[in-house]
C-alpha cells in the first residue's frame, strides 16, 4: 500500500443500493411506457412522447447511476464538477431520445433493435465515465481495463433487457 493513500473500497449502503435498482427498474419501464405509445403517435404528438420519455429514461439512468456511486461511502473527501455532470447526464437522455426514436417504429428488426441497443448502451458508458471523471477528490480514478470492458458488456445486455 502507498503511503498516504487511503483505502477506498468500503462497505455498500444497502437502501441506497435498493434505491437505485428501484429507480432503474422504473427506468426501464419508463422505455417500454414511451416505446409503445410511441408507435401509434405522429409527428408533432411523436416529438411530444419522444421528448418526454428520452428525459424521463435518461434522467432515470442517470439518477440510478449516481444514487449507486454514492451507495458506496468514500473516506476521501468528494465533490463533482458540475458541467461534467451536467454533460454526463445529457449524454443518458440523448442516448435514451435516439433508442426510444428507433424502438417507436411500426417494425422492429434484429438490425434496429440492436442498434438501439448500441445506441443505449454508448449513452449510458459515457455517462458513467464523465460521471467518475467529473468526482473531484483527493485520490483520481484509475482504470482497469478489464472492469472496462466488463462494464461495456453489462451496459449492452442491460440496455437490450431495458429495451
Amino acid at each position: 500500500k502507498k503511503k498516504g493513500l487511503k483505502k477506498m473500497m468500503s462497505e455498500y449502503d444497502l437502501p441506497l443500493v435498493v434505491a437505485s435498482f428501484l429507480v432503474a427498474v422504473l427506468a426501464a419501464y419508463a422505455a417500454l411506457f414511451f416505446g409503445a405509445r410511441l408507435t401509434n403517435a405522429k409527428d408533432s404528438e411523436r416529438r411530444k412522447w419522444l421528448s418526454a420519455g428520452a428525459l424521463l429514461m435518461g434522467t432515470g439512468v442517470w439518477t440510478m447511476h449516481f444514487v449507486g456511486m454514492r451507495a458506496m461511502p468514500m473516506d476521501v473527501a468528494m465533490s463533482f464538477d458540475v458541467l461534467m455532470t451536467a454533460i454526463s447526464w445529457l449524454a443518458a437522455v440523448v442516448a435514451s431520445g435516439v433508442a426510444l426514436h428507433i424502438i417507436g417504429r411500426d417494425r422492429l428488426g434484429a438490425a434496429l433493435f440492436i442498434g438501439a441497443t448500441l445506441s443505449m448502451a454508448g449513452g449510458i458508458v459515457v455517462m458513467h465515465y464523465l460521471g467518475m471523471y467529473a468526482m473531484r477528490m483527493s485520490a483520481p480514478p484509475t482504470f482497469n481495463i478489464g472492469f472496462l470492458i466488463v462494464s461495456i458488456v453489462i451496459a449492452i445486455v442491460a440496455s437490450g433487457a431495458a429495451l
